[in-house]
């Protein structure tokens, strides 16, 4: 066994920048961003995935401030959405599809779009009025309570999609011993 060391980045871009130019030897990127970095060098490849209570997956959710009036994709037009990553697959891109499938241009009919940084730090400013809705995957909504986040002042929306969890990946500068 050899231990790992794995800096922790601010952001997803961060992370596949910092793999791409060598800096670091791996990264744990969510899938969409996989793609990405694997598009831009051949040498990015998977060597683990994450598994979390024996699930290969994670079902994505859109949820909203139950004061938001939000029932349904319909009801979101004209207001504020909290985003934890332009890179994340669970929180932009599934929410972001789910929109434009509903006939919903999140562009131009969202009114105001909020960057939240983290996956619990979106439940907190949906919760704190930042934004009046988001996308997140399901354990985050389900295990917040543990960190004393008030999950019962959010409203289930809708499922946006099922996504693999992240892949630790090895980038052009990772090397065989590591």
């Amino acid at each position: 066994r050899q231990p790992v060391v794995m800096p922790v980045a601010q952001t997803y871009g961060e992370a596949s920048e910092r793999l791409l130019n060598g800096d670091v030897p791996f990264a744990s990127l969510p899938p969409s961003l996989y793609v990405r970095a694997k598009a831009q060098s051949e040498d990015v490849r998977i060597v683990a995935v994450k598994i979390h209570g024996e699930s290969w997956g994670s079902d994505a959710v859109l949820l909203a401030s139950e004061k938001s009036g939000i029932e349904s994709v319909a009801d979101v037009r004209g207001h504020r959405i909290c985003y934890t990553d332009p890179e994340s697959t669970t929180s932009y891109v599934l929410p972001r599809a789910k929109l434009r499938a509903a006939g919903i241009d999140p562009d131009r009919d969202i009114s105001q779009a909020h960057v939240s940084g983290n996956h619990l730090q979106l439940l907190k400013d949906i919760i704190d009025g930042k934004c009046d809705f988001g996308g997140t995957f399901m354990d985050n909504f389900t295990n917040a309570r543990l960190k004393n986040v008030p999950t019962s002042r959010l409203n289930l929306v809708t499922k946006t999609g099922r996504t693999p969890h992240d892949a630790i990946c090895a980038g052009p500068g990772a090397t065989d011993e590591e």
